[in-house]
């Protein structure tokens, strides 16, 4: 499990960490086929359980790069559910 960095800019998403090790390992960036980051309950957080967050902006760009039909699972109104890399970057323009 990775804590949060105590300076701001030496902490980092898990989904370039993930994303970055399944290139590594030989996997074609098409091929990754779906994605979810969690957050896990820290002892000095109200959060209690193991929870579905939704990526950051930087990271929204970073899968619709790598694999625009990838499939990411996201929380909405309390549910998680499944959408296209590219439909989190709806006003994407290059």
């Amino acid at each position: 499990m990775s804590l949060p960095a105590s300076i701001g800019r030496a902490s980092f998403c898990a989904e370039p960490v993930a994303v970055g090790s399944a290139i590594a390992d030989g996997t074609r960036h098409d091929a990754i086929r779906t994605c979810v980051a969690v957050a896990y309950p820290m002892a000095d957080h109200e959060a209690t359980e193991i929870r579905v967050v939704p990526p950051c902006g930087s990271c929204r760009e970073l899968l619709a790069d790598y694999n625009e039909d990838m499939r990411v699972i996201v929380p909405v109104d309390g549910e998680n559910r499944v959408v296209a890399a590219i439909d989190l970057r709806p006003a994407r323009t290059w």
